[in-house]
């Protein structure tokens, strides 16, 4: 299935479409969504469940974890560094919701500094962040599964 790209964020009442570096240093990747072609991949591979968790680390405006709780009927978490992102993924979600209560949140916060909860089954990362935070990330994560193991 062929996307556009602005007709998808339309459908889906949202605007994530374009390359933002504004907010990147040598720590901090620009914002770049993930395609909605990749997304529909993931959704269709069977991975992901409406009994999954997905985690988004580097969410920026939302549009992962939206498409794909939309998709799949799981809940959602995207973790955010970057205000000016979260702001537009928070506007995203109500524009998505319609004022609607949906299983699907953003934090903004260091991702090195989230603790990742036990009912977390699909983590999701796109060009997220520097090696030495996806270092602290991936050991916080690594804990979690210890403490609670999990598919």
């Amino acid at each position: 299935m062929a996307f556009d790209e602005f007709l998808m964020d339309a459908k889906l009442h949202i605007e994530t479409t374009g390359r933002d570096d504004t907010c990147s240093d040598s720590q901090v990747f620009p914002y770049e969504p993930t395609t909605y072609t990749v997304l529909d991949r993931l959704c269709e591979s069977g991975l992901i469940t409406g009994k999954d968790h997905i985690v988004d680390y580097g969410s920026g405006k939302g549009r992962a974890i939206i498409y794909i709780a939309d998709r799949c009927g799981c809940s959602a978490t995207g973790i955010e560094l970057v205000r000016k992102f979260h702001e537009k993924a928070q506007k995203n979600l109500e524009s998505y919701s319609g004022g609607k209560q949906v299983p699907i949140e953003f934090i903004c916060a260091k991702a090195q500094d989230y603790e990742l909860p036990d009912d977390a089954t699909v983590l999701f990362f796109f060009n997220p962040f520097h090696f030495r935070t996806l270092k602290k990330v991936m050991t916080k994560i690594l804990d979690s599964y210890k403490r609670a193991p999990r598919r």
